[in-house]
């Protein structure tokens, strides 16, 4: 982590909580992370003690649905946040209002950006910083990124094939078809596995014909439907949805992956595991497991 980020870090701090704790007793006691890649970076810095509350969402580590919860990401439940005492509640710049809805009421919050893999090294210094312990959080960051450049270390450095991750449609049919574009977490994962995005387009999350799709010729299709708990039935039945493009070189060679793991869409310290299991998609065979928790570290 620079000695830029790091100064970076302390002004927002010193903005949104009021100045860097300066002793242990002086760092936020309770806290309330609301969403899941933050709930699991407080518990990986080891702060899961002082976790008082979770997102519904938040399911991750096992110690985490033991809090108690609050509700939704964007509607969490205002009443029961403040019936936790919290000293300090870290929120997604998408849950601003929510914060400004605490600010009035008296409770401090703190905007973690968690977009890119980049976002999630950021903000487990920044959220040890705001606990009391940066060096924490710098420790951390550091084993983070040695897990990402091992992992990337295992994929061929040439001809990486071309991958199409679908990240919505309607089951039963191709329709709806959403797919990640290249400025998405879901990108720097694949390209960090070796892969290279088949979907040509800066929108984020693009809306694709089946024409586009054969256009595209991806040699992999990954779909991910994370969190949903899949039977092995319903991953045949997804799989088969996509015989009606039998022309597109992934379908051919049944090279068709149904990812239902949430750990894979969540920008928290999983991310080498994620990587990796991309990487079993990308260069396993095609009989390779399908679902299943990816391991929760080295």
């Amino acid at each position: 982590m620079s000695t830029l980020c790091r100064i970076l870090c302390g002004l927002l701090l010193a903005v949104c909580v009021g100045g860097w704790p300066t002793a242990a007793q002086e760092a936020p006691q309770r806290i309330i992370p609301l969403a899941p890649a933050l709930t699991e970076i407080c518990f990986e810095l080891d702060f899961g003690e002082r976790v008082v509350g979770v997102t519904d969402f938040c399911r991750y580590p096992p110690a985490a649905t033991h809090k108690p919860t609050v509700g939704g990401l964007l509607n969490p439940n205002l009443e029961r946040i403040v019936a936790l005492q919290p000293d300090l509640v870290l929120l997604v710049p998408e849950e601003r209002p929510v914060g400004e809805q605490l600010a009035r009421l008296g409770i401090a919050s703190l905007e973690v950006p968690v977009y890119r893999i980049a976002d999630t090294r950021t903000a487990m210094v920044t959220i040890a910083a705001a606990l009391g312990d940066p060096a924490r959080g710098e420790r951390l960051a550091r084993r983070f990124q040695a897990q990402l450049d091992r992992v990337a270390r295992q994929a061929p450095v040439t001809d990486p094939p071309a991958v199409l991750m679908v990240v919505g449609r309607d089951a039963a049919e191709l329709g709806n078809i959403y797919a990640a574009g290249h400025r998405t977490f879901l990108s720097e994962l694949l390209a960090l596995a070796g892969g290279r995005n088949a979907c040509p387009t800066d929108i984020r999350y693009p809306d694709l014909s089946l024409e586009g799709i054969a256009t595209m010729n991806p040699e992999v299709i990954i779909e991910f439907w994370s969190g949903v708990g899949l039977t092995v039935e319903q991953r045949r039945r997804l799989k088969a949805d996509w015989l009606r493009l039998r022309q597109v070189r992934a379908v051919h060679a049944g090279r068709i992956y149904i990812l239902d793991d949430a750990a894979l869409t969540i920008p928290g310290p999983r991310i080498p595991a994620a990587v990796e299991r991309i990487q079993q998609c990308l260069f396993g065979t095609a009989e390779a497991p399908e679902t299943g928790s990816p391991p929760d570290r080295e």
